[in-house]
């Protein structure tokens, strides 16, 4: 073999070993940032349930931006700069015997300054509606604001008794790839 033909076959090993030394880092860039992606969406459904099931209106309302949508799982929305809504909203639920909620975050990104998750959710009744449980799914983008974390958008479904769309022939939930 030449010289100048070792240098190239040098200089093409070397840039194939970069290439797979720098295919490796970003490989694993994307899971570490999941995993704070995952870390901050824990986090954010922690603080909400906590809330939630304390009866802390003003804390509930608090973790939405100014500018944030909440697409409620009861059809109406709320926006991030009526904190008041937001909390006699949430208050109007638990007065109506919804008062335990749990929250589960089943996928979690990172999207630029952003994380969004999803999950699942349920919410026991007490009093009247005791035994009783209601549930669905949400999406959320979070976003930091003021180095906290905040939701920007949360839209949250009911999980019906009977699908009149159609829709639920589809058995599951779909899963990714």
């Amino acid at each position: 073999m030449t010289c100048a033909r070792a240098k190239v076959s040098l200089a093409l090993l070397a840039g194939m070993l970069a290439q797979s030394v720098t295919g490796s880092a970003y490989a694993q860039t994307p899971a570490r940032v999941d995993m704070e992606a995952w870390q901050v969406a824990e986090a954010m459904a922690d603080k909400f349930q906590t809330a939630y099931n304390t009866g802390n209106l003003a804390a509930i309302a608090n973790l939405f931006v100014d500018n944030a949508y909440y697409f409620t799982p009861g059809g109406t929305v709320l926006y991030g700069w009526d904190r008041q809504a937001i909390q006699r909203a949430i208050a109007a639920r638990i007065r109506a015997g919804w008062t335990e909620e749990i929250i589960q975050i089943t996928e979690a990104h990172s999207a630029g300054e952003a994380v969004w998750a999803t999950g699942e959710y349920s919410i026991s009744g007490t009093g009247q509606r005791q035994g009783e449980q209601i549930s669905g799914y949400f999406a959320q983008v979070i976003t930091r604001t003021g180095g906290e974390w905040r939701l920007r958008i949360v839209i949250a479904n009911l999980k019906p008794n009977q699908d009149i769309t159609g829709m639920s022939d589809n058995k599951g939930t779909a899963k990714p790839p």
